[in-house]
């Protein structure tokens, strides 16, 4: 992850960009955007990260999310602390939780990085929606 360069900037927030827009949720059932914490590729290969705070849960939505990476085969990690940077547990999605500090994690993730460098690029997947919009004359029609 990079640096953030504006350190003031506003983040994207489409749910309420919509809202403010007098545009109802393109989701059904009440679904959000997502508020990924990091997400990094190496190789075709996915490292999801989501951060807590001591005593915060996953929402039902995040479980959710987090259940259907692993599915895809990606490796997805819950850090939880105090941020920025005092980390108290580490929990590999769904496996169970353990104390952990700041070096864990880089072991954690310098391992997962070398694996992830060492393997080959999996098959490209087809997606069936972009082949789906593209049948069309304009892909939002």
């Amino acid at each position: 992850m990079s640096v953030l360069r504006n350190k003031a900037a506003i983040r994207w927030d489409f749910d309420e960009a919509f809202e403010l827009s007098g545009l109802a949720s393109p989701f059904p059932r009440g679904i959000s955007f997502a508020d990924v914490d990091s997400e990094t590729e190496i190789h075709g290969r996915f490292l999801d990260i989501e951060g807590k705070r001591d005593g915060e849960t996953l929402s039902a939505g995040q479980r959710y999310t987090m259940d259907a990476k692993v599915r895809d085969g990606r490796t997805c990690v819950v850090v939880r602390g105090i941020p920025p940077h005092d980390i108290h547990s580490i929990q590999i999605w769904p496996g169970p939780v353990w104390s952990a500090n700041l070096s864990d994690f880089h072991r954690l993730v310098a391992k997962w990085a070398q694996w992830a460098d060492q393997q080959s690029q999996p098959a490209a997947k087809e997606d069936p929606f972009v082949t789906l919009l593209f049948t069309r004359s304009h892909p939002v029609s």
